[in-house]
């Protein structure tokens, strides 16, 4: 079935053909998802945004007010945690554990606290 106007349809001579392609990852709607369904891709794309984020806050964390952070922080960082959570709630240890620790390092940078200060408290 062909939809479109009749116009365009007119246009066709014979039926398109269909061609499927097999891909190890793909990209919906800013969501990395692999042929396993393991979110390797993803969170990996989004550690690097987050981490990168975490790095323009601690460079500017000197010459703005706490406010300002915490705005910086709600619009560049936390929606890369907030989108898609319920899907990420099925990946691995491990990518748990990444993201887990980026989450305790952008609690530090915000409150200003030492790498070994434990984050259970500043989260």
């Amino acid at each position: 079935m062909l939809i479109g106007s009749r116009q365009r349809i007119s246009t066709f001579h014979s039926a398109p053909t269909l061609t499927l392609e097999h891909v190890s990852h793909t990209k919906s709607l800013g969501v990395q998802i692999d042929e396993n369904l393991s979110w390797n891709e993803h969170i990996n794309k989004v550690s690097k945004k987050i981490a990168s984020g975490i790095e323009a806050l601690k460079r500017i964390r000197p010459f703005v007010p706490t406010t300002t952070l915490q705005f910086i922080f709600n619009s560049l960082i936390q929606p890369n945690f907030n989108y898609c959570s319920v899907v990420l709630d099925d990946c691995s240890k491990i990518l748990a554990d990444k993201l887990r620790k980026l989450q305790n390092r952008t609690a530090r940078v915000l409150t200003f606290s030492n790498y070994g200060t434990s984050a259970n408290p500043l989260i």
